[in-house]
Protein backbone atom coordinates (compact mmCIF):
# COMPACT_ATOMS: atom_id res chain seq x y z
CA UNK A 1 0.00 0.00 0.00
CA UNK A 2 2.10 2.99 -1.09
CA UNK A 3 1.19 6.27 0.13
CA UNK A 4 1.50 9.39 -2.06
CA UNK A 5 3.76 12.06 -0.27
CA UNK A 6 4.50 14.85 -1.20
CA UNK A 7 7.44 15.00 -3.76
CA UNK A 8 9.68 17.50 -1.95
CA UNK A 9 9.04 15.90 1.53
CA UNK A 10 12.79 15.89 2.49
CA UNK A 11 13.00 19.73 2.46
CA UNK A 12 9.99 20.76 4.32
CA UNK A 13 10.50 23.05 7.27
CA UNK A 14 10.85 21.33 10.51
CA UNK A 15 7.26 22.76 11.47
CA UNK A 16 5.45 21.46 9.02
CA UNK A 17 2.52 19.03 8.11
CA UNK A 18 2.20 16.23 5.82
CA UNK A 19 -0.75 14.18 4.56
CA UNK A 20 0.17 11.02 2.39
CA UNK A 21 -2.68 9.26 0.50
CA UNK A 22 -2.49 5.60 -1.03
CA UNK A 23 -3.95 5.39 -4.73
CA UNK A 24 -7.79 5.08 -5.31
CA UNK A 25 -8.62 1.45 -5.00
CA UNK A 26 -11.20 -1.03 -4.79
CA UNK A 27 -14.00 -0.20 -2.69
CA UNK A 28 -16.90 -2.09 -1.47
CA UNK A 29 -20.35 -0.90 -2.77
CA UNK A 30 -22.24 -1.67 -0.33
CA UNK A 31 -19.98 0.73 2.86
CA UNK A 32 -19.87 3.36 -0.04
CA UNK A 33 -23.29 3.22 0.10
CA UNK A 34 -24.01 3.33 4.23
CA UNK A 35 -20.63 5.21 4.57
CA UNK A 36 -22.53 8.04 6.43
CA UNK A 37 -23.77 5.68 8.75
CA UNK A 38 -21.04 3.41 9.43
CA UNK A 39 -19.32 6.63 10.62
CA UNK A 40 -21.65 7.20 13.40
CA UNK A 41 -19.18 5.81 16.18
CA UNK A 42 -16.84 8.32 15.11
CA UNK A 43 -18.76 11.09 14.77
CA UNK A 44 -20.46 9.94 18.76
CA UNK A 45 -16.66 9.52 19.98
CA UNK A 46 -15.61 12.90 17.97
CA UNK A 47 -18.35 15.14 20.17
CA UNK A 48 -16.89 14.19 22.96
CA UNK A 49 -13.64 14.54 22.25
CA UNK A 50 -13.98 17.76 21.26
CA UNK A 51 -14.72 19.20 24.72
CA UNK A 52 -11.37 17.99 25.98
CA UNK A 53 -9.60 19.34 22.72
CA UNK A 54 -11.11 23.02 23.27
CA UNK A 55 -9.82 23.05 26.65
CA UNK A 56 -6.20 21.83 25.55
CA UNK A 57 -6.44 24.25 22.60
CA UNK A 58 -6.99 27.30 24.99
CA UNK A 59 -4.58 26.05 27.58
CA UNK A 60 -1.60 25.54 24.62
CA UNK A 61 -2.51 29.00 23.21
CA UNK A 62 -1.38 30.38 26.63
CA UNK A 63 1.92 28.04 26.97
CA UNK A 64 2.59 29.20 23.71
CA UNK A 65 2.65 32.36 24.95
CA UNK A 66 4.73 32.58 27.18
CA UNK A 67 7.27 29.60 25.89
CA UNK A 68 7.44 29.91 21.98
CA UNK A 69 6.27 26.50 21.53
CA UNK A 70 3.42 23.80 22.73
CA UNK A 71 4.61 21.99 26.18
CA UNK A 72 4.90 17.95 24.96
CA UNK A 73 1.82 16.49 26.54
CA UNK A 74 -0.41 19.26 25.02
CA UNK A 75 1.15 18.88 21.27
CA UNK A 76 0.86 14.85 21.91
CA UNK A 77 -2.92 15.03 22.42
CA UNK A 78 -3.56 17.67 19.53
CA UNK A 79 -1.36 15.74 16.79
CA UNK A 80 -3.58 12.35 18.17
CA UNK A 81 -6.91 14.51 17.22
CA UNK A 82 -5.80 15.85 14.23
CA UNK A 83 -4.48 12.26 12.56
CA UNK A 84 -8.12 11.03 14.02
CA UNK A 85 -10.03 13.65 11.96
CA UNK A 86 -7.93 13.80 9.02
CA UNK A 87 -8.41 10.13 8.93
CA UNK A 88 -12.26 10.21 9.22
CA UNK A 89 -12.58 13.03 6.96
CA UNK A 90 -10.30 10.74 4.50
CA UNK A 91 -13.04 8.43 4.98
CA UNK A 92 -16.19 10.54 4.28
CA UNK A 93 -14.40 11.86 1.21
CA UNK A 94 -13.86 8.56 -0.16
CA UNK A 95 -10.41 8.19 -0.61
CA UNK A 96 -10.13 4.91 1.20
CA UNK A 97 -12.44 1.99 1.85
CA UNK A 98 -10.78 1.01 4.99
CA UNK A 99 -12.53 1.93 8.40
CA UNK A 100 -10.80 4.41 10.58
CA UNK A 101 -8.91 3.40 13.28
CA UNK A 102 -10.63 5.14 16.83
CA UNK A 103 -8.81 7.58 18.64
CA UNK A 104 -5.16 7.73 18.88
CA UNK A 105 -4.24 4.28 17.79
CA UNK A 106 -1.33 4.75 15.11
CA UNK A 107 -2.02 2.27 13.22
CA UNK A 108 -1.25 0.84 9.70
CA UNK A 109 -3.61 2.64 7.51
CA UNK A 110 -3.97 4.05 3.82
CA UNK A 111 -3.28 7.73 5.60
CA UNK A 112 -0.20 8.90 7.23
CA UNK A 113 -0.60 12.04 8.60
CA UNK A 114 2.81 13.46 9.88
CA UNK A 115 3.11 16.48 11.98
CA UNK A 116 6.40 18.02 13.17
CA UNK A 117 5.68 21.08 15.32
CA UNK A 118 8.19 23.50 16.15
CA UNK A 119 9.27 26.88 17.57
CA UNK A 120 5.74 29.25 17.25
CA UNK A 121 6.14 33.52 16.97
CA UNK A 122 4.44 34.30 19.96
CA UNK A 123 2.95 37.47 17.79
CA UNK A 124 1.74 34.66 15.27
CA UNK A 125 0.44 32.92 18.03
CA UNK A 126 -1.39 35.99 20.05
CA UNK A 127 -3.13 36.87 16.36
CA UNK A 128 -3.78 33.65 15.20
CA UNK A 129 -7.39 33.59 14.80
CA UNK A 130 -7.24 37.19 12.94
CA UNK A 131 -4.08 35.55 10.91
CA UNK A 132 -6.35 32.51 10.42
CA UNK A 133 -8.98 34.18 8.86
CA UNK A 134 -7.80 34.18 5.16
CA UNK A 135 -7.41 30.61 5.23
CA UNK A 136 -10.50 29.90 6.48
CA UNK A 137 -12.56 31.69 4.46
CA UNK A 138 -10.99 29.41 1.56
CA UNK A 139 -11.60 26.02 4.14
CA UNK A 140 -15.48 27.61 3.94
CA UNK A 141 -15.56 27.59 0.31
CA UNK A 142 -14.01 24.35 -0.53
CA UNK A 143 -15.96 22.66 2.34
CA UNK A 144 -19.02 23.88 0.64
CA UNK A 145 -18.14 23.22 -2.88
CA UNK A 146 -16.87 19.46 -1.52
CA UNK A 147 -20.23 19.11 0.09
CA UNK A 148 -22.50 20.48 -2.10
CA UNK A 149 -21.37 19.41 -5.56
CA UNK A 150 -18.04 17.05 -5.80
CA UNK A 151 -19.03 14.85 -3.51
CA UNK A 152 -22.50 14.29 -4.43
CA UNK A 153 -21.05 13.47 -7.75
CA UNK A 154 -18.02 11.55 -6.44
CA UNK A 155 -20.14 9.17 -4.41
CA UNK A 156 -22.82 8.06 -7.73
CA UNK A 157 -19.14 7.28 -9.37
CA UNK A 158 -17.88 5.34 -7.19
CA UNK A 159 -20.92 3.99 -6.20
CA UNK A 160 -20.53 2.60 -9.92
CA UNK A 161 -17.48 1.68 -10.80
CA UNK A 162 -15.87 0.35 -7.10
CA UNK A 163 -13.45 2.93 -7.45
CA UNK A 164 -12.67 6.35 -7.68
CA UNK A 165 -10.80 7.64 -11.15
CA UNK A 166 -7.29 8.34 -10.10
CA UNK A 167 -7.88 12.33 -10.95
CA UNK A 168 -10.54 13.03 -9.26
CA UNK A 169 -8.73 11.23 -6.36
CA UNK A 170 -6.04 13.79 -6.26
CA UNK A 171 -8.15 16.68 -6.18
CA UNK A 172 -9.76 15.64 -3.21
CA UNK A 173 -6.79 14.72 -1.67
CA UNK A 174 -5.85 17.84 -2.03
CA UNK A 175 -8.82 19.46 -0.79
CA UNK A 176 -8.13 17.05 2.25
CA UNK A 177 -4.66 18.18 2.89
CA UNK A 178 -5.45 21.62 2.82
CA UNK A 179 -8.00 20.92 5.06
CA UNK A 180 -5.85 19.31 7.03
CA UNK A 181 -2.92 22.23 7.38
CA UNK A 182 -5.60 24.51 8.17
CA UNK A 183 -6.67 22.76 11.25
CA UNK A 184 -3.03 22.25 12.23
CA UNK A 185 -2.60 25.89 11.94
CA UNK A 186 -5.43 26.68 14.27
CA UNK A 187 -4.39 24.04 16.88
CA UNK A 188 -0.41 25.81 16.86
CA UNK A 189 1.00 22.83 15.64
CA UNK A 190 2.54 24.24 13.00
CA UNK A 191 3.51 27.67 12.31
CA UNK A 192 3.52 27.16 8.52
CA UNK A 193 0.85 29.13 7.18
CA UNK A 194 -1.68 27.05 4.67
CA UNK A 195 -0.97 28.70 1.59
CA UNK A 196 -2.30 27.29 -1.94
CA UNK A 197 -4.95 24.60 -2.32
CA UNK A 198 -2.71 22.62 -4.31
CA UNK A 199 0.58 23.21 -2.42
CA UNK A 200 2.56 19.96 -1.91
Amino acid sequence: MAIEWPADNRRQEPSSIMVGYAGPMRQDRLTVLTRLILAIPHFICLLIAVIATQIVIVGGWFGALFRGRLSEPVTGYLVGYHQWKARLHAYLLLLTDKYPPVGWRDTDYPVRVTVRPGRLNRLAVLFRLVLAVPALLVAVVLVSVLVAIVMPITWLIVLSLGRMPQPLHEAISAAARYLARVNGYMWLLTSDYPRGLFKS
